[in-house]
């Protein structure tokens, strides 16, 4: 995921990490493939924020930034709004709907003021389509693919097939034991076991932090008392009614 802002380590920041403070480097940041500025969100019309979207969606996301001089970067700042509902309302126009993310970074000298940060997503269901047409980023503008090029198109579906395969695989996944057999050497026992994979970019990296990891579980053992031994593995986490060992099932 490219970020335009980056910790003092130089690690680039997600959206949920960023603070107003950040804004300050985007002034050697010009608007390009994954970059866009505006003044404010509906400049140029819901249609055209609704096909910028898209753009990003089907390549590899991209940031728009609100309250910022395209030409100079200095900060214009905006109104506190609930942004959020209404760029989920523009997005409706696109099909299917894309994943996205706002952030309102408010001014240190007005928190009633300030700039918005959408991150979009690089979409897993592609092709997005806004008004009967397929929009890529080209440079720092957004432009539909024309009928003739049948090759973004068929990159696009190979990108959300191989999407789809990813998860497909990850559902036929089973747990078994070592042997039920020690002589024969024989798993012929599955596991009954659920497992939990994130679908959502936005979350994606979620279960690698063991304070998440440990919310979640305590979340899920709380509402389900069923579950007897829990274990994470290949970023997911594989919860079971029992003890994963042969003699349990002498106990059932």
């Amino acid at each position: 995921m490219y970020s335009p802002f980056f910790d003092k380590k130089g690690q680039p920041l997600s959206i949920d990490k960023i603070k107003y403070g950040h804004l300050s480097q985007l002034v050697d940041c010009d608007e390009g493939h994954h970059v866009e500025y505006k003044l404010l969100l509906e400049d140029g019309g819901k249609a055209q924020l609704a096909k910028e979207i898209t753009s990003f969606a089907n390549c590899e996301g991209g940031w728009l930034i609100i309250g910022i001089d395209d030409k100079t970067k200095k900060i214009q700042p905006i109104d506190k709004q609930d942004y959020s509902q209404r760029i989920g309302k523009i997005a409706t126009r696109i099909s299917p709907m894309p994943e996205f993310n706002t952030r309102f970074l408010a001014s240190p000298d007005n928190k009633r003021t300030g700039v918005l940060v959408v991150y979009v997503y690089e979409g897993k269901n592609a092709p997005y389509i806004c008004n009967g047409s397929v929009y890529v980023r080209s440079g720092s503008s957004k432009e539909p693919i024309k009928p003739a090029d049948r090759g973004n198109i068929e990159y696009l579906y190979e990108r959300s097939k191989e999407y789809q395969k990813n998860i497909d695989n990850f559902c036929k996944r089973d747990f078994y034991y070592a042997y039920n057999n020690i002589l024969q050497r024989k798993a012929t026992y599955p596991i009954a076991n659920i497992y939990l994979k994130n679908v959502s970019s936005k979350y994606s990296n979620f279960f690698n932090l063991y304070t998440n990891r440990d919310k979640f579980i305590d979340f899920i053992k709380l509402k389900n008392d069923i579950f007897e031994h829990i274990s994470y593995s290949m970023n997911s986490i594989i919860f079971m009614h029992w003890y994963g060992l042969p003699s349990a099932l002498s106990m059932l």
